[in-house]
């Protein structure tokens, strides 16, 4: 049997792995033990000065003890799957030395501690399951350079906090988290998720921070974001989301301060319990169909605005419970079809007349506000806080553009494009003066 490459004995009842002798056939690169039945501990190779194994699947046993650190002699090694054993101890950081893997299944073990750096020096890695264990505390940040891993499930440990990092996984296809103790953020922007967003994120409650924008997700948000009851930031734009805002939202309340989820295909009017939403400073919903009029709760209760963007289908006069929203530096309510006059109270929007800006900036992900002026496409990053814009374009607004604009000293872009507004032309002089 020495010239044996693959080796197929799952299914029988070996009682370890000593009795198959495997462990003298030098060149064999595949072998599958699983469902035996062994007991006992992992033992691994001392017979052969070098092996050729590549693959090695030694689950659904009732191996014990620690994953031994002769494993490391297995170099040629692409595929291992000790799951559903009984494994304990701690994942190795030899492991990290096993440069070809492809596939590391560790799942269903009771496998302790910290997921080692070294992992992340397996950079061909494309499955990496380590579900259902007692692995805790932080996902190390080295994960994020397993640039070729399209399969990775941690659910069901008691993992705390997940790095910055995990967004740099671009050929990701299967992420699950879910049955952990996170917190902190989750950023997996930019990158090709598609499907709906699951149940299961809900689960994260101690999440601040939750950006899974600029992907391909589709259907409607589930009822139980709003039970994510530490969230700070929900940037969920650039996606294929559709239906109706769920009023469970409002569950966020005063915790919530920035909630983007323009360029979806959201429709319906807005459910009132967002205005329990009273620390919001950024609440970007445009390029969606919402439909209805723009709702007063927005001026009555939303007092810390500091960014209000409503490109969409809105209907009626602009209230003049907007002029409440007194720290708006950027007012984005072009394209849609809005009529009546403009407010004269926008006097009242001291967050455009200049002096201090308001908007504040958290750590940990990259904050962004894209605009469209003219038809031009704006994105604002590290200057955002300093942008005072206000877009009044493209509705049907109608009557003379009210002087009092001009009190607005701070406006570095001004978009009053309306063939039914009247044009004075000394209006338009002092306005120009501003801008």
């Amino acid at each position: 049997m020495n010239n044996v490459v693959e080796l197929n004995l799952a299914g029988n009842r070996f009682p370890g792995i000593q009795e198959t002798g495997m462990w003298r056939l030098c060149q064999l690169k595949q072998l599958d033990l699983s469902g035996n039945n062994m007991e006992g501990r992992l033992t691994m190779p001392s017979e052969c000065n070098r092996y050729d194994l590549e693959k090695l699947n030694l689950n659904y046993n009732d191996l014990t003890g620690e994953i031994p650190a002769s494993l490391e002699r297995l170099t040629a090694l692409r595929a291992l799957y000790l799951d559903y054993n009984i494994l304990t101890g701690t994942i190795l950081k030899s492991l990290g030395n096993l440069t070809g893997l492809t596939e590391l299944v560790l799942s269903g073990n009771q496998l302790t501690g910290l997921i080692p750096t070294s992992l992340g020096n397996l950079m061909v890695l494309r499955i990496l399951d380590l579900t259902e264990n007692l692995l805790n505390k932080r996902i190390p940040s080295s994960l994020g350079r397993l640039s070729n891993l399209e399969i990775f499930y941690l659910n069901f440990n008691s993992l705390s906090s997940i790095p910055f990092s995990i967004g740099n996984l671009s050929k990701l296809q299967f992420l699950d988290l879910s049955s952990n103790l996170l917190q902190g953020l989750l950023h997996l922007k930019n990158n090709h998720f598609n499907g709906s967003i699951p149940n299961s994120m809900c689960n994260a409650t101690g999440l601040v921070i939750l950006d899974l924008s600029r992907n391909m997700l589709s259907g409607n948000l589930p009822d139980c974001l709003g039970n994510l009851s530490e969230l700070e930031v929900m940037i969920l734009s650039s996606n294929r989301l559709s239906g109706i805002i769920p009023s469970s939202l409002g569950k966020l309340g005063s915790f919530i301060q920035w909630l983007h989820l323009k360029n979806n295909s959201f429709y319906g009017e807005l459910p009132e319990t967002l205005s329990n939403c009273t620390s919001l400073d950024v609440l970007d919903l445009g390029e969606n169909r919402f439909s209805g009029s723009i709702p007063k709760w927005i001026g009555e209760k939303l007092k810390f605005l500091v960014v209000l963007r409503l490109h969409n289908n809105f209907t009626g006069p602009i209230p003049e419970e907007m002029c409440q929203n007194s720290e708006l530096q950027i007012m984005d309510f072009g394209e849609n079809n809005l009529k009546g006059r403009i407010p004269r109270c926008f006097q009242n929007l001291h967050g455009m007349t200049g002096g201090d800006f308001n908007l504040y900036f958290f750590g940990g992900f990259e904050q962004s506000l894209i605009q469209v002026i003219g038809g031009v496409s704006l994105e604002y990053t590290t200057t955002m806080r300093y942008v005072v814009n206000m877009d009044l374009s493209s509705n049907n607004l109608v009557g003379e553009i009210p002087e009092e604009l001009t009190f607005l000293s701070g406006l570095r872009g001004l978009n009053l494009s309306n063939k039914q507004l009247l044009q004075d032309l000394s209006l338009q002089n002092k306005i120009l003066t501003i801008v």
